[in-house]
């Protein structure tokens, strides 16, 4: 009997499902909504795109919350995790940073007891527990005795971790500033508070967690392999939407000034504002992962200008009560000034359910994303709920006046998850 999907359940590959515990630094930008297009500095949210989606982490998984500490995780996290866990959450890994709002009302020697506490529930429940360093932050947001608390909680996690079956994240020494005295983080690498990661803080991390992961397979739920895999209500109902996904052709079109080059055919080249060249031309992939061509755009930035890649006409297909998955490759080189990169993928008019992945910048002046970086976004199931034929399927970056970037865009997906 076919089973019943719900957008919560639909996704059709096993593979490690991660949850997210803890205080701000994972809490904090990370929601429960399906629109992840808000501040994206978050290391656990690079993982699974760093990874090429080896791993899940799924906006409901995320149970941290700001301003929370040790005891908290234990009274209140770990149960509410257990529960999802039972309603059948397939979580088989538990991700924490925790201790910042520790030091200075708990005595040290309790928040060791409480770390192995909660890693000991974790563990009896059968998830494998990853703990997250305490990340650096500077001395001004805080004291110089609790940043000495926090090192010499930090070297008790790289003493106590491995030994008790725990996996340890340290991408202390690529976040903090060694030119520092007080080991203050890099001044590009975290938020005017001194304590919340951006972007270039956040992502150390994300390679943190690509580096352990790396030993599991990659999925290929969606991954193109040929033009000809297009959707067909009766013949194949789990075709790509996307009528080419694997950029072949030179027959797109360009659009706005400072758009030109070659774009693959159905693909649209677009400048959305500002002054911006946007330069197309075709690559053959020779990677392992996909077949196909990049669609490789050169970028640059005159004044603050957006930029769109989509396809040239709306997809069809799909209707009300579908559940659709999306998926692309994005490479990144040479990028400066760059405030966002994203995958848009929304029910257009619908009043819920938009599919968007996006790495932005906090939002504050000076801190930008990464310049280099190999992603493959994918969003969380969704339902359509109008029947819109018009399901736009969008990559668009943000810069500000003389930013740039060259992308290469692969691999496009979008396919219907139907039941087994």
């Amino acid at each position: 009997m076919p089973r019943v999907l719900t957008a919560a359940t639909a996704f059709p590959i096993r593979q490690p499902i991660l949850a997210a515990l803890g205080d701000s630094l994972f809490a904090q930008g990370f929601t429960s909504s399906a629109d992840f297009t808000n501040n994206r500095p978050l290391g656990p949210c690079w993982g699974p795109a760093l990874l090429g989606q080896r791993i899940r982490l799924p906006y409901a998984n995320n149970f941290a919350v700001s301003g929370q500490k040790w005891a908290d995780v234990v009274a209140t996290q770990i149960p509410a995790l257990l529960a999802a866990q039972a309603a059948g959450a397939g979580i088989t890994h538990a991700i924490i940073h925790c201790g910042f709002n520790d030091f200075n009302v708990t005595a040290q020697a309790t928040v060791k007891t409480q770390t192995a506490a909660a890693w000991a529930l974790l563990k009896n429940a059968g998830l494998q527990v990853i703990q997250t360093i305490c990340l650096p932050r500077t001395v001004a947001s805080w004291s110089a005795t609790y940043m000495k608390l926090r090192d010499d909680y930090n070297q008790w996690l790289r003493d106590y971790a491995a030994a008790n079956g725990v996996v340890l994240l340290d991408p202390f020494g690529a976040i903090a500033d060694p030119a520092n005295a007080n080991g203050d983080p890099l001044a590009v690498a975290v938020q005017s508070d001194g304590i919340h990661p951006a972007q270039l803080g956040a992502y150390p991390v994300g390679v943190a967690i690509q580096r352990y992961f790396n030993q599991f397979p990659l999925p290929d739920f969606a991954r193109p392999t040929s033009r000809g895999d297009v959707y067909d209500a009766t013949s194949n109902p789990r075709g790509n939407l996307i009528t080419n996904g694997l950029m072949s052709g030179t027959g797109g079109t360009n659009t706005g000034t400072g758009a030109s080059g070659s774009v693959a055919d159905n693909w649209q080249n677009r400048v959305l504002s500002g002054t911006l060249t946007a330069v197309g031309s075709l690559v053959a992939r020779t990677d392992p992962e996909a077949a196909g061509w990049w669609q490789q755009v050169v970028l640059s930035a005159t004044t603050a200008a957006s930029y769109r890649l989509s396809p040239d006409a709306a997809i069809s297909g799909q209707v009300a009560g579908d559940i659709v998955i999306g998926e692309v490759d994005i490479n990144v080189t040479g990028a400066t000034k760059l405030l966002y990169a994203q995958l848009n993928v929304f029910d257009n008019g619908g009043a819920s359910g938009e599919g968007s992945i996006a790495f932005k910048d906090p939002g504050l002046p000076g801190l930008y994303m990464p310049a280099a970086y190999q992603v493959r976004v994918r969003t969380e199931p969704f339902r359509i709920t109008t029947g819109n034929v018009d399901v736009p399927f969008r990559i668009e970056l943000g810069f500000d006046a003389g930013g740039g970037a060259t992308i290469q865009v692969g691999a496009a997906s979008l396919r219907k998850v139907i039941a087994q």
